[in-house]
């Protein structure tokens, strides 16, 4: 349960990889309406909006690289093509249609396959491509960074390649103003760094040139490798083990109360950058944690009145049946996680509050027991949601809570890692982990996905409707 929903009049969008399927449910009723079955599993979330022609249209993005355009409707399909331009190309971040043009980020896949010292790392890139959103054609693409070449070869004798990375895994960020669009960046998975990874870049709305680049983290060189042994200590395909540090975040263009405007990015080093949005030429920057693989700021801010609602993963890491090489093991050792929600000021930085969540247990990290009593992680990964006077989040533990916007008291909160044995489809279900970008709200529903295995989290198979009750005289 990983991709944000889409809402229309009473129609909820909801897109469900393990069964390829995008479903038209009435959102009132939690009836189905129509679905339409993809290739793929689907993996962005859900758009929504108007083509040139008036019509209502559904479009998400799939793990195989192609792009799904859809009749709100009924689900016809209007085009659908695959718009990768690597083998392994996924579609992670949520394409932005703005006026009659689609904007797709492409994010990438090979960094698994590296953990085979055969495998030649590595040559699939982040892009962002510009379509007619009519029928799908590529208007303009835009580069990262240079076409992959042959390097030399590994440790192994298994010819290398690059530059290799900077995938784009969060939503682009339109500025009609400036006329620019901007993305975030991950880490390179095979030098050269050529600047462009763990960044922040602007590019032309309308031809796709880029016009400026910030780096936070030079260097970063990851991939599956990284943290896997062959020999004991290191692993061919990882000569030098970077952070991971990735832009997974979407940017949000804003501005301080004095009308500057900022672009804001949240980086899983644990950092927030503040940017100005003509040249991005840093602003100010804060650190919240310590950061990690998985760790740090993941899928999403929220801004809200002034000011920016900040989560923080920082899972323990503590995957079990993995050889860690050296490295990597010293570094788990030193690493100590702080996950926790911030408010901070967008003049600033500074903290105004903050929330840190707790176990209510201990852990058994050991257990393969899918749905254990006591969560492994607590972790706020998922994207949060700010809405007047409150802010919703929803952690790894599987606990979803309200925040008071100005305090961070915890308004509400539900554990929503259990069983549903009456659900609307008849089919029983059951919740766990909260992660990715997942939680949506329409007038007086809240609608909340539960269910993410990855990385250690809690398998699930859940969309939960949460009603706002009325306030009693």
């Amino acid at each position: 349960m990983r991709s944000q929903p889409a809402v229309l009049g009473d129609t909820l969008f909801l897109a469900v990889a393990d069964d390829r399927t995008l479903y038209a449910i009435d959102r009132i009723k939690g009836c189905l309406k129509w679905t339409y079955t993809s290739q793929h599993p689907p993996r962005t979330a859900v758009g929504a909006g108007h083509l040139k022609d008036g019509r209502q249209v559904v479009y998400f993005g799939d793990i195989g690289g192609s792009m799904h355009m859809l009749a709100a409707r009924n689900g016809a399909v209007i085009w659908q093509k695959r718009v990768g331009h690597f083998p392994r190309t996924a579609l992670t971040g949520a394409p932005v249609l703005y006026e009659d043009t689609l904007y797709v980020p492409h994010s990438t896949m090979e960094a698994p396959s590296a953990a085979d010292p055969k495998y030649e790392c590595c040559t699939s890139q982040g892009l962002l491509t510009a379509h007619n959103a009519g029928n799908g054609d590529e208007i303009w693409v835009a580069h990262i960074m240079s076409e992959p070449r042959p390097t030399g070869t590994s440790s192994v004798g298994t010819r290398q390649w690059g530059p290799a990375g900077g995938p784009v895994w969060g939503a682009p960020t339109i500025d009609p103003g400036r006329g620019l669009i901007y993305i975030g960046t991950g880490n390179i998975y095979a030098a050269p760094d050529e600047g462009t990874s763990d960044a922040i870049i602007a590019f032309d709305l309308k031809t796709g040139a880029r016009r400026w680049v910030f780096q936070a983290t030079a260097g970063d060189f990851w991939n599956s490798a990284c943290r896997t042994a062959i020999d004991g200590q290191s692993h061919p395909n990882c000569p030098v083990m970077g952070w991971d540090f990735d832009f997974g975040a979407p940017p949000i263009l804003t501005a301080d109360s004095h009308g500057r405007p900022l672009l804001l990015a949240g980086q899983k080093s644990g950092e927030l950058y503040a940017l100005n949005p003509d040249n991005g030429e840093l602003v100010w920057k804060k650190r919240l944690s310590q950061g990690s693989v998985l760790g740090g700021i993941h899928w999403g801010m929220a801004v809200d009145s002034g000011e920016i609602y900040v989560p923080i993963n920082d899972p323990s890491l503590r995957i079990p049946d993995i050889q860690l090489s050296a490295e990597f093991a010293m570094r788990m050792k030193n690493y100590q996680p702080a996950p926790a929600l911030y408010k901070l000021r967008i003049d600033d930085g500074s903290i105004v509050w903050r929330y840190s969540p707790e176990f209510s247990c201990q852990p058994d990290f050991t257990s393969k027991d899918p749905w254990p009593q006591c969560p492994r992680e607590i972790g706020l990964s998922a994207a949060v949601l700010a809405i007047e006077g409150a802010v919703i989040s929803g952690g790894l533990d599987g606990t979803l809570r309200i925040h008071d916007g100005n305090s961070g008291k915890v308004l509400f909160s539900d554990n929503t890692a259990v069983a549903f044995n009456n659900t609307s489809n008849g089919i029983a279900g059951h919740g766990g982990s909260i992660d990715n970008a997942t939680i949506v709200a329409a007038r007086d529903m809240l609608y909340v996905q539960s269910g993410y295995s990855m990385f250690g989290g809690t398998p699930g198979n859940v969309l939960i409707a949460y009603q706002l009750q009325k306030a009693e005289k």
